[in-house]
């Protein structure tokens, strides 16, 4: 009886790992992705934005 207990929460413990860790890099995907996206629209109305080639002087 106590070894089947043992046996069924290793079982959920390790069945809630493999679905917390599976959705992991998901997540962090998409919230990369949603970053990137970001990114480049910000860049985009920069370059919109800007009057010409801008070339940065040297120091």
């Amino acid at each position: 009886m106590k070894k089947k207990l043992i046996i069924h929460k290793l079982f959920t413990f390790l069945l809630f790992g493999i679905i917390v860790f599976s959705s992991t890099p998901i997540y962090s995907h998409s919230l990369q992705e949603t970053y990137l996206k970001h990114f480049n629209e910000v860049r985009l109305e920069i370059q919109n934005n800007a009057d010409g080639l801008d070339v940065g002087k040297a120091d």
